[in-house]
């Protein structure tokens, strides 16, 4: 039999050692009788002290041959954080997870949401200065508070009339929408103490004709009138966009009133078309309040002022305090 002279193996019918690979046709030992397993031909040394190479034992099968693997390379990348290993007898196996992809909002929806906010900012302003002084309810701000201007009568006395306003509150029909000034963007207000502010263009206003409407003024007691009178319209004029606004000639005007005391007496007033205050001397009549009912308005204005409402812009009410 024949034996490997690089392992120790027997051999078959063969130009190589089917153990380990090594050309037998040169190299291989025949030894006709059986006997004990020769030594295998000293190999290289590597230096001067080097041991042989020692073949392995021949009751041990050599590792099989294998293709390299892609583990194997020590330029392949490490394997990535997410790994789960399967080892199933002597494989192991390498579970990658899949990247967990997130979703990201464009950067460009913001932009979009910050440009759609300022047009409608814009177109906004634009509607509030749209010329009409008088914009739906829902586009109208929180009311400003009455302008005061002094009045041209002194302080009432015991001994003196004067303008009992200070001492007056007022009672009225529902007031119109608040509206924005289209000259100064202001909001405007039309309570009704507004008729008692001394002011002109500030007014109370209501929507309608308001033909038998009726205005209470009281007193905390009983005082001396002497005189009544009223700013019978809404005695403004605004410019914006060089067109001029006569509030006055656009809004309904009063033509005609009744003045009504605690005692009964009642007083009728006819007014002109014009936006001064107009007076009516009532002798001495003591009471604790004044009513104001209307009686005859006008239609209402035409362009851009024109408005289906009837405003009073001032009214007055002279006496003593005493």
């Amino acid at each position: 039999m024949s034996y490997c002279t690089a392992c120790g193996a027997s051999l078959d019918i063969g130009r190589f050692c089917t153990n380990c690979g090594h050309p037998t046709s040169v190299e291989a030992a025949t030894d006709p009788t059986p006997g004990p397993t020769p030594g295998p031909t000293p190999g290289p040394t590597i230096g001067p002290t080097a041991d042989p190479v020692q073949p392995p034992p021949v009751h041990e099968q050599p590792t099989p041959a294998r293709y390299p693997l892609f583990a194997d390379d020590p330029a392949s990348p490490s394997a990535p954080e997410d790994v789960d290993a399967l080892v199933t007898g002597t494989a192991t196996y390498a579970v990658v997870a899949a990247p967990t992809r997130r979703r990201r909002r464009p950067a460009m929806l913001a932009g979009v949401v910050v440009v759609a906010c300022l047009v409608l900012v814009s177109a906004l302003v634009i509607l509030l200065r749209d010329g009409t002084d008088d914009p739906a309810p829902d586009r109208a701000g929180p009311s400003q508070p009455a302008a005061s201007a002094p009045s041209d009568q002194p302080a009432p006395t015991e001994d003196r009339p004067g303008d009992l306003a200070a001492l007056t509150r007022v009672e009225a029909p529902p007031e119109g929408p608040t509206s924005v000034d289209v000259e100064t963007g202001a909001t405007i207000s039309y309570a009704a103490t507004n008729m008692l502010d001394g002011d002109p263009v500030t007014c109370w206003r209501t929507p309608g004709a308001a033909d038998d409407a009726e205005l209470t003024f009281r007193f905390d007691r009983a005082l001396t009138v002497t005189s009544v009178g009223l700013v019978n319209g809404y005695a403004k004029t605004s410019r914006a966009d060089g067109r001029e606004y006569d509030w006055y000639a656009g809004n309904r005007r009063i033509l005609e009133v009744e003045w009504t005391f605690d005692d009964g007496t009642t007083v009728r007033q006819e007014l002109d078309e014009r936006r001064e205050l107009q007076v009516l001397d009532v002798g001495a009549v003591e009471t604790s309040s004044v009513r104001l009912r209307i009686l005859t308005v006008t239609p209402p204005g035409t362009g851009p002022a024109g408005k289906d409402n009837t405003a009073i812009s001032d009214v007055a009410l002279t006496g003593y305090a005493g």
